[in-house]
């Protein structure tokens, strides 16, 4: 059963009626369906990062099949991309190296002195107490009155590079938390003298 209306090449067709009466999209119809669909997407995903949307004129619609097909392949890259910064954001508070790794996208340039300094301080596994009983703890042997002190400043920083940072990975028993924190005050230079781990 066929369209009951030819389709000239290089053009787009909003809606053609086939002979039983349904209805089908031309492809540059479904073209812009996909972007339609792509961006709301991406929206999705920017939101649930506590990002700005990246903004759409819609334009495309009225297009050129190519214009679209391009539109189509840039969005899908964002949308890509959201996904990967997300999917790092649900991942990143469950071991110390998924944590630094996150922290590295945050503060960029401190994952190779997060996994130094932690490899001479608490190791890299689980969150581990001082073994001189100093009471620092966890995989930088941070003190809880030096991991407080900077914590909120930290995630705030995050926060204001357009980063998603969550609330229960503010204590000091988290590897994010720590990771983050960490490599804030590394980033900003503010790690002095707190650690004193040869690898830090």
């Amino acid at each position: 059963m066929g369209v009951g209306v030819e389709i000239a090449a290089g053009h787009s067709l909003k809606e053609v009626r086939t002979s039983n009466g349904q209805h089908k999209y031309g492809y540059g119809e479904r073209l812009s369906h996909k972007v339609h669909h792509v961006v709301r997407s991406t929206w999705n995903c920017q939101e649930t990062l506590g990002r700005k949307r990246t903004k759409s004129s819609g334009r495309y619609a009225k297009r050129p099949v190519a214009y679209r097909r391009y539109v189509l392949r840039v969005w899908r890259e964002r949308e890509s991309t959201c996904a990967d910064d997300l999917r790092a954001v649900l991942t990143a508070n469950l071991n110390w190296w998924l944590a630094t790794d996150y922290a590295n996208k945050v503060f960029p340039g401190t994952r190779s002195w997060l996994i130094s300094c932690s490899g001479s301080e608490g190791g890299h596994t689980s969150w581990v107490p001082n073994r001189q009983g100093s009471g620092a703890g966890g995989w930088l042997q941070f003190m809880s009155g030096t991991f407080y002190a900077y914590v909120f400043d930290a995630f705030s920083a995050a926060r204001s590079r357009g980063y998603l940072v969550m609330r229960s990975w503010m204590n000091w028993l988290s590897p994010a938390g720590q990771a983050i924190t960490g490599g804030y005050m590394r980033w900003s230079g503010r790690d002095g003298s707190h650690w004193v781990g040869s690898g830090c």
